[in-house]
C-alpha cells in the first residue's frame, strides 16, 4: 500500500505529465499529402477542443527519500466556466 509521500509524489508526477500534454495540444497538422488514405489504422488522430483550463501551484514541498526538500510546479485542470479546479478524476497516458 502507498504511503501518503508516495502518493504525494506520484500526484506531483502526473500533474507534471498532465500539464505538458495539454500544452502540447497545439500540435501542427500533418500535411495532406503525407497522411494516410485510411482513417484509422495509420491516419491520423486530432484531438477535439479543449474542454478543461490548467492552473498552476509553484513551490509545492515534496520530501525525498534521503531527507532532502525539493520544490514543484503541479499543474491542475480546472473548469474553463468558473475558473476553479475541476473535479473528477483525469487520467494521464
Amino acid at each position: 500500500m502507498a504511503t501518503s509521500w508516495h502518493r504525494r509524489v506520484w500526484s506531483v508526477v502526473l500533474a507534471g505529465v498532465l500539464a505538458a500534454v495539454l500544452l502540447a495540444g497545439g500540435q501542427a497538422p500533418a500535411r495532406a499529402d503525407r497522411q494516410a488514405p485510411t482513417p484509422w489504422p495509420g491516419g491520423r488522430w486530432e484531438p477535439g477542443p479543449a474542454r478543461c483550463g490548467t492552473t498552476v501551484v509553484s513551490d509545492v514541498p515534496v520530501r525525498m527519500d534521503d531527507g532532502v526538500t525539493l520544490t514543484a510546479a503541479v499543474a491542475y485542470p480546472t473548469d474553463p466556466a468558473t475558473g476553479r479546479r475541476a473535479s473528477g478524476r483525469f487520467p494521464v497516458a
